[in-house]
């Protein structure tokens, strides 16, 4: 039994399908729709995932289809960013048996296909996928190779098939026919191998027999190291290595392990990823290593072909112990058969087939002919048209003696979505360092200034990438295009054609997480104490003079005097012209002080001080720079090196000092992933409560419905009633007990009608309620939707920028460094054990002595 992911978005795909592996289900997955049709043919498929795909329905059509015919049910499972009631119900009447939201909770997911997997009559089977000692590596594979068929080309047989060939080993015409007698016999015994066949039949020794298996490995270890190099799981030294001890073994022992094997035991590949990755590769080796069976014309048998017996050993030396010599032509040319008859022509690249029809041809050439060799040849992409053949064999001659009879295409390569910026985020701060030491805060750089209303940002959309096809119709891969998301905070807003936008007049800039904001200047005259207050603004904050202990302040950039026992909280920089004694500090630009003293920071930007640091923790993604100072008694860990004058005293408490690290990009990443999943937390609960409301206001409008049933009900039996009273009426002989019955009945219906409505008017009321409730709640969906979206592209982003700004794991002293001070990098540490002078500590790694720490004069 097998689950099958449908997909429309590769990268999001790959990562479902390996969340589904992992778990232990037999999983499949299809990016096209085309392809459904035949894996239901080939696999018993009990569980269909459907993944934001936009032919959803044409997809359960076909599931639906294949359960009919396979008198089995397949259960569906829809995952859809559409949350909305329309599209749930078109799911179930369409033949879907389950609609997930997205995003969702993969343990939700898990239980709905064991639930499939029981209305399916199947048993979920876990296999323990522990290799056991002794046990070859092939025989770890899963059904699906086994279910594939007789009728479908094994890579262990297709290797053996054109060994033989390729040696002489069997003259072409035998081989041909067992190959074909051998695919026959495969149908009832799955599992034998063409090699085995040929010994039992005769045809090779045992010796041979061996030697083919041996033979078929190396061939097939080449190839799949060459593919596991191009997907990036190992480069060519790797393989290399694994060829070498493939050739060791077989050289000791006459036999020798598989490539993936020795792979997987090296660690180089996992377990996990060998099937995929294997059946992947099958399907383009006996693609490209040559053609099928019916390609090749059959030869008159020729004794003279069987090898004697030193011939025979040379598939040792030739196929097994020395490289496989490439193809080193542009082009491959296959005849037909011997003479001068009509040829085909391959490009190396698989892009172009053409047929060369010699001057001397034997016969007159017909459309059979050339159509014959297009299907001999399985040409299917960009096949030409009868027409142009039907032209070419009219009109063909010594100097038009070739056609073109098929044409792949290239793939179209794609664009990334990009953000386009109409401001400098990147200008000079405001305070510049005079050689006093002091900051001159007139001097502003360059400082960019936007106006209500200006543009800010544009998002500029993907553009598709196109895969390619070659002749043989096998698809050109292309790298995957990326999305970007536009993000904005104070100041500024997104429009409804993707724009960012001021919304007040200020200076322009961006977050550490990516989101445009503009900010305005707030100034106060004095100090920041019990006549300001705390402050929170949006925007830039200038305080000439202190913040005083117990205070706090949050803003964008902030200018101050002095900061004393306070907590600072901005997304901009910060400059303070005297010093930050015992404080709190937190932002995402640079720290510019004279000194620091008990205080704590956290930053991404630069931080320079000018003086002395003391007894003080300073994080931070940039440069620490304390070029004319000390750092004492303090821990300082900053990811792009350390800058300083002098570390540490005769009697002050060491010093720790890292470098390379980002634990402050870290430790915001691993804040943003928990208010995720705070955020996601509660989005299943809304949604699960918004259903609940949905099924509620469903019952309501059946309740509408049947009392409205009865008004109409109650109203055309009262007029018929009616009708016949006047009818009776004019009667001589009038029935009194029926006037009387009928008047009874009349005011029942009355009082049944006016219950109706009364009841009517509270249910609509009740609806009114709930409809109000459903789109409150829906809208509290939406944004917590939004909100989980901004969250992991702002996470996104900081990781982004994590990996392109590179650690420099440096530190740079131009005066003394004293004893016991701790010097920790990435991958190792150093302990200084002697005063030393104008040095520079870096590390680095050499094989003979892995990563260390390296003191140099």
């Amino acid at each position: 039994m097998k689950i099958l992911v449908v997909n429309n978005k590769i990268d999001e795909g790959e990562e479902l399908v390996n969340k589904i592996d992992e778990a232990g289900y037999s999983v499949l997955s299809v990016f096209k729709e085309d392809e459904l049709i035949k894996l239901f043919k080939k696999y018993d498929i009990a569980v269909v995932i459907i993944n934001k795909n936009k032919n959803i329905y044409n997809i359960l059509d076909v599931c639906s289809k294949a359960s009919f015919e396979k008198t089995s049910y397949v259960y569906k499972i829809i995952i859809s960013e559409n949350t909305d009631k329309t599209d749930r119900i078109s799911c179930y009447k369409n033949g879907g048996d389950q609609f997930l939201p997205y995003p969702f909770d993969f343990l939700e997911l898990q239980i709905l296909i064991d639930i499939g997997l029981r209305i399916s009559k199947f048993k979920k089977k876990i296999d323990d996928k522990t290799e056991k000692p002794g046990e070859n590596i092939e025989e770890e594979k899963s059904q699906d190779r086994k279910q594939a068929g007789a009728d479908s080309i094994e890579v262990n047989d297709f290797a053996v098939f054109k060994i033989s060939i390729d040696n002489k080993i069997i003259p072409e015409l035998i081989l041909i026919k067992s190959f074909r007698n051998f695919m026959k016999k495969k149908l009832s015994e799955k599992d034998l191998l063409f090699e085995e066949f040929l010994y039992g039949e005769k045809i090779i020794t045992n010796v041979i027999k061996i030697q083919l298996q041996v033979a078929a490995k190396r061939k097939i270890g080449k190839k799949f190291g060459k593919f596991l190099i191009n997907k990036g799981y190992t480069n060519p030294e790797q393989v290399q290595k694994a060829l070498e001890q493939q050739a060791s073994e077989y050289k000791n022992t006459s036999s020798c392990s598989k490539i993936s094997k020795i792979l997987i035991n090296s660690g180089i590949i996992e377990k996990k990823d060998y099937n995929l990755l294997f059946t992947e590769f099958s399907k383009i080796y006996i693609n490209k290593s040559g053609k099928l069976l019916q390609d090749i014309e059959p030869k008159e048998a020729d004794e003279s072909h069987r090898p004697k017996k030193e011939d025979k050993n040379k598939i040792e030396s030739d196929a097994l112990l020395h490289n496989e010599t490439e193809e080193k032509s542009d082009t491959t040319k296959q005849k037909n058969v011997s003479g001068k008859k009509i040829s085909i022509v391959i490009s190396k690249d698989k892009l172009e087939a053409k047929i060369e029809v010699p001057d001397d041809l034997s016969k007159p050439l017909t459309m059979e002919d050339i159509k014959n060799i297009i299907n001999r040849n399985n040409l299917l992409q960009g096949v030409i048209d009868d027409s142009v053949i039907l032209n070419f064999i009219e009109n063909y001659n010594n100097e038009n003696s070739s056609l073109i009879v098929a044409k792949g295409f290239l793939p179209v390569l794609g664009k990334d979505a990009h953000i386009e910026y109409f401001f400098d985020a990147d200008y000079k701060k405001a305070g510049k360092e005079l050689d006093d030491g002091s900051i001159d805060y007139k001097d502003r750089g360059l400082i960019p200034h936007v106006k209500k209303g200006d543009i800010l940002a544009k998002k500029h959309y993907i553009k598709p990438a196109k895969p390619g096809s070659d002749i043989f119709g096998n698809i050109i891969e292309v790298t995957p295009v990326k999305d970007a998301k536009l993000l904005a905070k104070a100041g500024a807003a997104i429009t409804s054609d993707n724009q960012v936008i001021a919304t007040i007049d200020g200076k322009p800039g961006l977050t550490i997480g990516g989101a445009v904001i503009v900010s305005s200047e707030y100034i106060i005259n004095g100090d920041v104490d019990y006549n300001t207050g705390n402050i929170n603004f949006d925007g830039d904050i200038i305080v000439k003079g202190k913040i005083n202990n117990g205070f706090s302040v949050k803003g964008n950039n902030l200018k101050v005097v002095e900061i004393f026992g306070a907590d600072i909280d901005i997304t901009g920089d910060l400059l303070v012209s005297g010093g930050i004694i015992n404080s709190k500090i937190k932002n995402e630009g640079t720290v510019k002080s004279k000194f620091l003293k008990s205080s704590n920071i956290k930053s991404f930007g630069d931080i320079t001080v000018l003086k002395e640091v003391i007894e003080s923790k300073v994080r931070t993604s940039g440069r620490f720079i304390c070029k004319t100072g000390k750092i004492i008694s303090s821990f300082i860990s900053a990811k792009a090196g350390v800058y300083t004058k002098d570390i540490g005293t005769e009697i002050s408490k060491p010093c720790k000092i890292a470098v390379g690290k980002d634990d402050q990009a870290k430790k915001m990443t691993d804040k943003l992933m928990f208010n995720i999943s705070v955020q996601k937390e509660s989005l299943n609960t809304h949604n699960k409560e918004y259903e609940a409301n949905i099924k509620i206001y469903n019952d309501n409008e059946a309740e509408i419905a049947k009392h409205a049933h009865i008004q109409d009900r109650s109203q055309i039996q009262k007029t018929q009633i009616q009708k016949k009273l006047d009818t009776l009426k004019n009667r001589k002989t009038a029935n009194n007990d029926f006037f009387a019955n009928a008047d009874n009945l009349i005011k029942t219906l009355d009082k049944s009608a006016e219950n109706s409505k009364n009841t009517l008017a509270l249910l609509f009321n009740k609806q009114d309620d709930l409809e109000k409730k459903n789109s409150e709640k829906k809208n509290i969906i939406l944004k917590l939707t939004e909100d989980i979206l901004s969250l992991t592209e702002e996470k996104n982003t900081i990781l982004k920028w994590m990996e392109q700004e590179k650690g420099n794991p440096e530190i740079k002293i131009t005066g003394e460094i004293f004893p016991k001070t701790a010097i920790l990098g990435t991958n190792s540490s150093l302990i200084i054990e002697n005063k030393l002078k104008k040095i520079t500590i870096k590390e680095v790694f050499s094989e003979e002595t892995d990563w260390q720490m390296v003191i140099k004069k």
